[in-house]
């Protein structure tokens, strides 16, 4: 399928005009009328797009920017506005208003693709690019003498580096301040060596790649439905490299992790599953249970616990066995609309437990735990809503049994 290069074109044409020196009124009218013909094109074509069946993907659409192309002001501000007279500029800008709006169609055309179709054509790339030799893993460990959870950590904390410097994460949304400061960056300069050299932007794709990504004790993994999108909307602009470089990452991380469950006991537990039945991931109940235990493994509990038995170990069980308890049906079903307030009955339990402090306010508590944006609404999803949750009384129950 041929590519919507004609935005790119639509952009130089505006790039032009804006740099030229015109003060004939015919030509200016003249460009109008090439720009409207190109602009009526480029409706044309995405319309079809719209309506085909035929599977989309950013690969085999667009060879353009959908971040800046989707909004009416990266259009809107050339010089060529300015210079039309009023008629024909009004015709011009409803075009290219009615053109951003079937663009914006499009992308959500192209992001809302079945999950099942999105992940099977991106493995299948990935596979394109495999090579069928032995991994740089495999001959770091093969040179080592015993091998340590420490190395292994440490090995984990540079391929992850490594990953994010060539640039994986390169085109996802730039890093809020906030999420910066949620980088524990010297910690992670612990673990790499004392001469790696670090690119300028480092953290702020460290803070990216906290989106996708979540631990199990030592082990750190990336959750690839949430990743997904992000791969499938910018397909077209990475690398090979880019791509082969993302495959091995995960290659290899899989055996780092096959590595530190036999060297420990509780890590293995946590990758193939315990006593109470076999992993829940690729299970529905592995979303909720890496959303409470995420919000319950959190730096701010240390803050507002009532002993230090309650972490990131205990975090980890807790969920576990909530997930794994008669009420996970139900968590699951209200996960998907309600995961706010899921989180917030959970912390109220909590409190009511004993686990926080029961002296602090819930809006304290909202407050620290930085669940959503508005802590006044979490503090009240903390309060009289949260006891008539059936679960309530298995949490209050079972909340020491994890310690």
């Amino acid at each position: 399928m041929a590519k919507l290069d004609q935005l790119l074109t639509l952009e130089r044409m505006f790039e032009t005009y804006d740099n030229m020196e015109v003060h004939d009124v015919t030509l200016t009218s003249k460009q109008g009328f090439a720009v409207r013909s190109l602009v009526d094109n480029i409706r044309g074509r995405i319309s079809r797009l719209l309506q085909s069946k035929t599977r989309l993907s950013c690969r085999n659409v667009l060879v353009a920017n959908f971040e800046t192309m989707t909004k009416d002001a990266h259009w809107l501000k050339s010089r060529l506005f300015d210079d039309l007279p009023k008629d024909e500029c009004q015709v011009l800008r409803d075009d290219i208003e009615d053109m951003v709006e079937l663009m914006r169609q499009l992308f959500l055309k192209i992001m809302n693709v079945d999950p099942e179709y999105a992940d099977n054509l991106i493995e299948r790339l990935m596979k394109s690019y495999k090579k069928k030799h032995t991994t740089d893993y495999e001959l770091w460990k093969g040179l080592q003498g015993e091998i340590t959870l420490e190395m292994l950590t440490e090995y984990q904390a540079e391929l992850t580096a490594n990953m994010l410097i060539m640039g994986a994460l390169k085109y996802d949304s730039d890093a809020k301040g906030e999420e910066v400061d949620r980088v524990d960056i010297e910690r992670l300069k612990k673990k790499l060596p004392r001469d790696k050299e670090l690119p300028a932007d480092f953290e702020g794709e460290c803070a990216k790649l906290k989106r996708y990504s979540y631990w199990l004790g030592d082990m750190f993994f990336v959750d690839y439905k949430k990743l997904r999108k992000y791969i499938f909307r910018v397909l077209g602009k990475l690398t090979c490299e880019q791509i082969v470089a993302m495959y091995n990452y995960d290659a290899q991380l899989r055996m780092i992790h096959e590595d530190m469950a036999r060297l420990d006991p509780e890590l293995a537990k946590l990758l193939h599953g315990n006593a109470l039945g076999d992993s829940l991931e690729n299970t529905e109940y592995f979303a909720p249970y890496i959303g409470i235990y995420k919000m319950l493994s959190g730096d701010w509990l240390a803050e507002v616990r009532t002993d230090a038995k309650y972490n990131k170990v205990w975090a980890q069980k807790f969920a576990d066995g909530l997930m794994r308890s008669e009420y996970r049906q139900q968590i699951v079903e209200d996960w998907k609309n309600r995961r706010y307030k899921i989180k917030g009955f959970i912390l109220g339990y909590l409190k009511q437990a004993g686990v926080i402090d029961p002296k602090l306010t819930n809006r304290d508590i909202a407050r620290a735990a930085d669940i959503m944006d508005n802590p006044n609404t979490f503090g009240e999803y903390m309060g009289i809503e949260s006891r008539k949750q059936p679960y309530a009384e298995w949490i209050l129950n079972h909340i020491d049994d994890y310690c």
